[in-house]
């Protein structure tokens, strides 16, 4: 797979869509994860911008709907 060359401003809008939804709802990383059935680990990770699989890229982009 090749990356997109916009993959990086993709990855930095869904790592600010995370900590926004985070944020509307006053949860931590951990209350996320144990939310949404994800290892702590994996939230940090979408919120730096690492490790956003192209699965959490759709998850992420509802989050503005929900």
């Amino acid at each position: 797979m090749t990356n997109h060359p916009n993959r990086a401003n993709v990855d930095r809008s869904l790592a600010d869509a995370v900590r926004d939804y985070r944020a509307r709802h006053g949860m931590t990383q951990r209350a996320l994860a144990e939310s949404w059935g994800v290892p702590p680990r994996t939230v940090e990770k979408w919120e730096d911008s690492g490790g956003v699989s192209s699965m959490s890229r759709v998850l992420v982009a509802c989050l503005d709907r929900l």
